[in-house]
């Protein structure tokens, strides 16, 4: 059998344990509603299995988008959409999962209009909100749109610390080593937003904000650039 080199076997982990800790909660909460179904067990099993799930279908889905993007065969369908409406719709989203977030955006920015897939531009800035989110143990994420010279940019910040120039480099890549304080992640997530803003003729970057804040941002282009 081949051995794994210990940068891909740390991968491998992480990807597991992102795939089996839902899957082990979601049956733990089963058996104990066979076992035990008493006032307390009836009223916390639904909503814990229904965050198990929901952490496991954002997972999957990641999961087949970065398949279908490295098989070149992911399909996207884009229309003319307002910055503002895509950003609302993220925030929405992980507010629901109870991230927290707060908004810096001027009205030319929310007003600009961009050609994008509306289902993956939203994974795109929900996937950097819930990233601020594990990095900072959820203390808080900032998000900010900016149009600047044809682009709309979108940049998430977090209390989590500044990026060391070696995780800088490869924090959008596979398998990204960045290390959260909270929750689970399959070193994929970054990945994804690189890949679909290139697909979309956007970009991405890693900075630092005020103070011992981190920024994770990318760029896509306005349907009109003039």
């Amino acid at each position: 059998m081949t051995e794994l080199d210990p940068p891909a076997a740390q991968a491998l982990s992480r990807l597991s344990n992102g795939l089996r800790s839902p899957l082990a909660l979601i049956a733990g909460y089963a058996d104990l509603l066979e076992l035990k179904p008493d006032a307390e067990t009836l009223s916390e099993a639904p909503q814990r299995i229904k965050e198990a799930a929901s952490e496991l279908t954002r997972i999957v889905d990641d999961l087949l988008t970065v398949y279908a993007i490295d098989a070149n065969v992911l399909y996207l369908a884009p229309v003319p959409m307002r910055a503002g409406a895509l950003l609302d719709d993220a925030i929405a989203q992980v507010r629901d999962h109870g991230t927290v977030v707060s908004l810096e955006a001027d009205d030319r920015s929310r007003e600009a209009e961009l050609l994008v897939d509306p289902e993956y531009a939203r994974s795109m800035i929900a996937t950097l909100l819930e990233n601020a989110r594990y990095r900072a143990a959820n203390a808080g994420a900032t998000v900010r749109i900016r149009l600047i010279s044809g682009f709309v940019e979108f940049e998430v910040g977090d209390p989590g610390g500044s990026v060391d120039p070696e995780e800088r480099a490869l924090a959008f890549e596979r398998f990204s080593r960045l290390q959260p304080r909270t929750g689970l992640t399959t070193g994929l997530e970054l990945y994804k937003v690189r890949r679909l803003a290139e697909l979309q003729h956007g970009r991405v970057w890693v900075g630092d904000g005020p103070g011992e804040e981190a920024v994770f941002g990318f760029a896509l282009p306005l349907a009109r650039p003039d």
